[in-house]
């Protein structure tokens, strides 16, 4: 069996990495229906990752969950800076 692993997260990540504001008990919803459990009451919260998914590593894999499951859709696009 897998060791349980525990992320050090902060909700307010999402709209920094993703641009669009969910709400804190959509996020909490969204990760514990994915079946992450979620210890704190903020505004660091310790999210352990369930047994069956040993690809989720840091904060930006919880970020990518949620993104997931809101829709790519709502993600507004930026261009990347270009080098010269």
């Amino acid at each position: 069996p897998l060791k349980p692993f525990t992320v050090d997260f902060e909700f307010a990540r999402v709209e920094k990495l993703m641009g669009i504001k969910i709400p804190d008990a959509e996020i909490r919803r969204t990760l514990e229906a994915l079946g992450f459990a979620i210890e704190g009451s903020g505004p660091k919260f310790k999210v352990t990752a369930p047994s069956w998914r040993p690809d989720i590593h840091g904060p930006a894999d919880l970020v990518e969950e949620v993104a997931r499951i809101a829709g790519l859709e709502s993600v507004p696009s930026a261009p990347l800076p270009r080098l010269t």
